[in-house]
C-alpha cells in the first residue's frame, strides 16, 4: 500500500498481511443465526483509491475491494480458516504510522470440501502497521 503522503487522489494496488477480529455471522441450518468472535490473520489482494493527506498531514483515508485467502489461509481453531473471503474496506491512515480498517466480507468455502457452510458474511476490523514506511526511515 502506498502510505505516503500526497496532494491527490489516486489509485493503488493493495497487497498486505493483516490481523484483526472478525465477527461472524452463520445461518442455522434449522433457522437463527451463531454469532461468533474470530481471530483472522491473512492475506488481502485488491485495488483501491486513497485520499489526499488532510489534517495537517496526520491523516488519510482509503477504500477499496479485496480477495484475501486466495494466496494461503492461515489456520484458525474455526470453520472460517477454510473460507475465502471477498469484500469491501475503509481505512483511516494515522500519522503514517498505523493503519485502522473495517471490512463487511463475504465468506466463500471451496466446493467439494464435506459439510461446506454455504456463503455466510462477516465483518473484519483490525489496524496495520505499514512496515515498509518504517522500514524507509532507518
Amino acid at each position: 500500500d502506498d502510505f505516503r503522503r500526497r496532494r491527490e487522489w489516486r489509485p493503488y494496488f493493495h497487497l498486505t498481511i493483516g490481523l484483526g477480529e472478525m465477527l461472524s455471522l452463520t445461518p442455522r441450518t434449522g433457522g437463527g443465526i451463531d454469532a461468533a468472535f474470530v481471530p483472522v490473520m491473512s492475506e488481502q489482494i485488491g485495488i483501491g483509491v486513497a485520499s489526499p493527506s488532510f489534517a495537517r498531514d496526520r491523516l488519510g483515508f482509503r477504500a477499496g475491494l479485496f480477495a484475501s485467502g486466495v494466496l494461503y489461509r492461515l489456520v484458525l481453531d474455526s470453520q472460517e480458516s477454510n473460507a475465502f473471503f471477498f469484500g469491501g474496506f475503509a481505512a483511516l491512515d494515522l500519522y503514517e504510522l498505523l493503519e485502522v480498517f473495517i471490512a463487511p466480507t463475504a465468506l466463500v468455502y471451496p466446493p467439494g470440501e464435506p459439510n461446506a457452510p454455504p456463503v455466510s458474511f462477516g465483518v473484519i476490523a483490525g489496524a496495520q502497521v505499514p512496515l515498509s514506511d518504517y522500514l524507509s526511515r532507518l
